[in-house]
């Protein structure tokens, strides 16, 4: 469901590229090539409206992996903060293709959200205000150099951060449904 999209996608992006370049030379069928394995962007081509695509892809894949394998779950949990935080802490952006990169780094969020669908987290109010407090913390500490200054430490702070404030727009999102 998500590659079919991407290389559709990427297979118009060619023709389209090949029909320019055949007609008046003004296509750029190098760039487009590395821009389909490299779809985030590098070296100046980028396909930005579906690197998404790829991320998720390598996000479902690790998650299904490891919540389908028999690892203990703290276990589980340790490879999943560790793989997600050592990633983006080394961020090998220009190195790893097809967005293996920004899918490894945010799989933690698809791992929060398969878990919390799955334990029915979002009708808790404890949860709705641990949520709104992680929000308010990063929120304060957005406006400070502390994000700056602190970059190997503030990955928990992100992540705790948006977790809190994903599960108040979902719980704004089932308010106005109601």
């Amino acid at each position: 469901r998500l590659l079919l999209p991407y290389l559709s996608t990427v297979s118009i992006l060619f023709i389209y590229t090949a029909v320019i370049v055949y007609i008046d030379g003004g296509g750029d069928m190098r760039g487009l090539g590395i821009s389909s394995i490299y779809p985030n962007g590098i070296k100046d081509t980028s396909i930005l409206p579906i690197w998404f695509l790829l991320a998720i892809f390598w996000s479902r894949l690790i998650v299904k992996t490891l919540f389908q394998s028999n690892i203990n779950g703290v276990l589980r949990w340790g490879i999943i903060i560790t793989l997600s935080w050592g990633v983006y802490l080394y961020q090998p952006m220009d190195t790893l293709p097809l967005c293996l990169t920004t899918g490894t780094i945010f799989f933690i969020f698809y791992a929060i959200g398969f878990q919390a669908n799955k334990i029915k987290i979002y009708n808790s109010t404890p949860i709705l205000l641990a949520s709104l407090l992680l929000w308010g913390i990063y929120l304060l500490a957005l406006n400070t150099n502390f994000f700056h200054l602190y970059r190997e430490f503030t990955y928990p702070l992100y992540v705790l951060g948006a977790t809190g404030a994903t599960v108040i727009v979902y719980q704004l999102a089932l308010l106005i449904e109601q």
